[in-house]
């Protein structure tokens, strides 16, 4: 059933004011407007037959008003049912979504807080990595300082003649010259010979 809503808006704007109300006055029933002005009350024919008595007559638009009014309400009530059905499916999707998004913006928390976690790890790497390297270079230098101390050490160490001279059996040179080029080849980092 179609409804035309603006031929019934045409009809309230054309018809008596509203709200209209049930007034009484004794057995003198009728509806009125908020002025009390009589919508709808009772009268009788000139024939004496009882009848109902609107402003504009039968096809005014008060009268109208009251039939056509009435004969939409159950369609205007269909209507309404079905657009809140509609708001209820709507509501629910809403829900729905902000159910999501709620669990999106967990999942987005989550991972910041992963991310923090990554990034706090990644700095502790580099500064760990930073001290290795700065190790590494302090060794470099140690071992700078080893070899230049090895080359004095070595134009220090006696000669076989030196050695000779003093006493040494040829077995305690051998064994001497042997510790002495094994501690050189350690500090230089490379394999003494056999």
């Amino acid at each position: 059933m179609t409804i035309d809503t603006e031929a019934l808006r045409e009809l309230i704007r054309q018809a008596c004011p509203l709200p209209w109300t049930l007034a009484t006055s004794n057995s003198w029933r009728r509806i009125v407007d908020p002025y009390h002005v009589p919508v709808v009350s009772p009268c009788n024919q000139a024939d004496g037959h009882p009848d109902l008595a609107f402003p504009g007559g039968i096809e005014g638009p008060t009268a109208r008003l009251l039939i056509e009014g009435v004969n939409a309400v159950p369609g205007l009530l269909d209507h309404i049912d079905a657009q809140a059905a509609q708001v209820t499916r709507w509501q629910r999707v809403a829900e729905s979504a902000e159910a999501r998004a709620q669990a999106a913006a967990d999942e987005i928390d989550r991972l910041r807080s992963v991310l923090d976690t990554q990034s706090a790890t990644i700095q502790n790497h580099e500064r760990q990595f930073a001290a290795l390297r700065q190790q590494v270079l302090d060794l470099r230098a140690d071992r700078d300082q080893l070899r230049k101390a090895l080359a004095r050490v070595a134009w220090s160490f006696p000669r076989d003649t030196d050695m000779i001279a003093a006493g040494w059996e040829p077995l305690e040179i051998e064994e001497a010259c042997n510790a002495f080029d094994a501690a050189r080849a350690a500090l230089q980092g490379e394999s003494p010979c056999a």
